[in-house]
């Protein structure tokens, strides 16, 4: 009986990192496409200030 308490714990702790883990990693990947895209905002702003800077 014990070793299956014992188990069952070990299931739940492996199952409540995989999801904190989990958690963290699309709270990582979101902020990650945050920045780029704020990023990628002020690039495509900056390309597009070269583009009016050139003479055709």
């Amino acid at each position: 009986m014990r070793k299956l308490v014992k188990l069952r714990k070990l299931v739940k702790l492996r199952k409540l990192v995989k999801l904190r883990k989990l958690v963290k990693l699309r709270k990582l990947v979101k902020l990650r496409k945050l920045a780029k895209s704020k990023e990628f905002a002020k690039l495509s702003k900056f390309a597009e200030l070269k583009r009016f800077d050139k003479p055709n």
